[in-house]
């Protein structure tokens, strides 16, 4: 699962909301799968700033989010964040189908292969009765 949580550079108010999206978000997801991106948009309204860069990357880092300030005006780091997250997902998904397939494999001490059913291997015994 991935979120982002985006805010307005040049919005405090928007900054501060930001604890109350990432504790809903942890509330309702398996957070060993969940993967959070921290977008501070505007970033064309430099002059406008409010939330100084260093502070919501701190924050990011503290949370383990990832980070990434983006303009939707000028499409500046859009895309990769974009593309960041859906790696992040990709790769916790992997991990845990392998985990899945890992829990499987030791919760059962006979396993047969549905493909040759007349084929059952006794992981206790560790040999292949064929």
């Amino acid at each position: 699962m991935g979120a982002f949580i985006v805010y307005d550079i040049s919005k405090p108010n928007t900054f501060n909301n930001i604890e109350r999206w990432y504790k809903e978000l942890k509330d309702h997801a398996d957070q060993r799968y969940l993967n959070v991106v921290l977008v501070g948009n505007k970033k064309d309204l430099e002059h406008l700033r409010a939330i100084p860069y260093r502070v919501a990357k701190d924050y990011a880092d503290k949370n383990n989010m990832l980070f990434f300030e983006t303009s939707a005006l000028d499409s500046s780091n859009v895309e990769i964040a974009f593309n960041t997250i859906v790696d992040e997902i990709y790769s916790n998904q992997k991990k845990k189908l392998e985990n899945d397939v890992i829990n499987t494999f030791e919760s059962k001490s006979t396993i047969v292969i549905e493909s040759h059913p007349q084929i059952e291997i006794n992981k206790n015994k560790k040999e292949c009765k064929c």
